[in-house]
């Protein structure tokens, strides 16, 4: 569809992980904390953290990106929380009993090394998913927000907000009252509520989390490389 020689307004949006307390479909930091934090006493964590930020900003700044007059390539990420730090947090505001331990990196890595010598048939799968797991888990996953804070203003939820989230978004799940007046509500807005031409311009949002940005990346790259 895009017309030769006609100069393309390209707005990129790269997301950190998102929550909400309101999710039908569980994300991964909540399904990890419902799966394996809450209401377990004995918790193993790990040296690494990710960047959340809620729903509400994230969908707030693509809205105000849209109206954006320029190319531009921003980044979107939130309160920077470690895996201990998050654990803690919820334990609190939940009033839970807890006792955590510190897994090594290197311990996850030599088990790892391990099983990679059983490289045959269901082992072999499981180890590429141990690494993948390791990988993640022993990573600071920390996004830098300060172009986007500065070009629209993105707001980065306190750590309070992002906790109370998962909180309510968990505690819904657990009583199967998350589907509970859900509903697609959409506002009949039209394209003069965004100031801007959708010939002139194309919106590109990554996927939340570091690994599905570089996915978005590997895509673009490969496109323009083989454009012809």
């Amino acid at each position: 569809y895009q017309k030769k020689n006609l100069k393309k307004i390209i707005i990129r949006i790269n997301p950190s992980w998102i929550v909400g307390a309101d999710d039908k479909f569980i994300t991964p930091p909540i399904k990890f904390i419902k799966n394996y934090i809450d209401k377990k006493i004995f918790i193993f964590y790990t040296n690494g953290g990710i960047s959340i930020n809620t729903v509400e900003n994230i969908s707030e700044g693509i809205v105000k990106s849209i109206q954006y007059s320029k190319s531009i390539n921003l980044i979107f990420g939130g309160y920077n929380l470690s895996f201990k730090e998050l654990i803690y947090n919820y334990k609190k505001y939940t009033n839970q009993k807890f006792i955590y331990f510190k897994i090594p990196t290197l311990i996850l890595r030599m088990i790892s090394k391990t099983i990679s010598f059983i490289n045959l048939g269901f082992f072999s799968k499981f180890n590429d998913n141990l690494m993948s797991n390791i990988n993640a888990l022993t990573k600071f996953s920390y996004i830098d927000s300060n172009k986007a804070i500065k070009e629209i203003n993105l707001k980065i939820a306190k750590k309070d907000k992002i906790i109370q989230n998962i909180i309510l978004s968990i505690q819904k799940y657990n009583n199967n009252l998350n589907l509970v007046g859900y509903g697609y509500y959409f506002n009949n807005i039209n394209k003069e509520f965004f100031n801007y031409n959708f010939y002139e311009k194309i919106f590109i949002t990554g996927f939340p989390g570091v690994l599905g940005n570089r996915f978005i990346e590997f895509i673009i790259n490969y496109n323009r490389i083989n454009k012809d």
